[in-house]
């Protein structure tokens, strides 16, 4: 009988996957745990994923939330949700946050390099409270818009906590 083969994590693999996991478990909106909500979500939530997810995820990972993150400002190319910048105030991460009752991220993928084209920042992030997809731009400059030049990362995270 065969028996079921477990994958062993690194004590910091397993850090981080407890640090997700408690930023799942903090969710609360309306006395509803996160699973709980997506199972009843509401239209237009973009805001409340952003502040719920996707910056507790971020704060969880040592970002501070009052100096590392900007506040959304308008650039020539939109107004993208979130900026992480590095202590010299350069953009470090470009964050775009949609409602988690959208289909679709491919409009959002394409708006979202083109801000990080624009600031040269190294890393995009698109979440919707469910899919958090990521790119990293080594480089930091020209072209940053193409996927096929940056590493992608893609999760669901009712996959992963479900």
């Amino acid at each position: 009988m065969p028996t079921a083969s477990r994958k062993h994590y690194s004590k910091l693999d397993a850090d981080f996957i407890a640090m997700i996991f408690g930023v799942i478990e903090g969710f609360r909106h309306k006395g509803k745990p996160y699973l709980s909500y997506l199972q009843s979500r509401e239209r237009n939530d973009e805001f409340l994923m952003r502040d719920n997810i996707v910056k507790p995820l971020f704060v969880a990972l040592g970002y501070h939330p009052q100096q590392d993150f900007g506040p959304e400002e308008t650039i020539p190319t939109g107004r993208p949700d979130t900026i992480i910048h590095d202590p010299q105030n350069h953009p470090v991460i470009v964050i775009e946050t949609q409602s988690s009752l959208l289909k679709d991220l491919t409009e959002h993928q394409r708006r979202l390099h083109s801000y990080s084209d624009e600031l040269a920042a190294r890393f995009a992030i698109l979440s919707d409270g469910v899919r958090l997809e990521a790119w990293h731009h080594p480089e930091g400059v020209e072209d940053l818009g193409s996927v096929d030049k940056a590493s992608q990362f893609t999760g669901c995270l009712p996959q992963i906590f479900g």
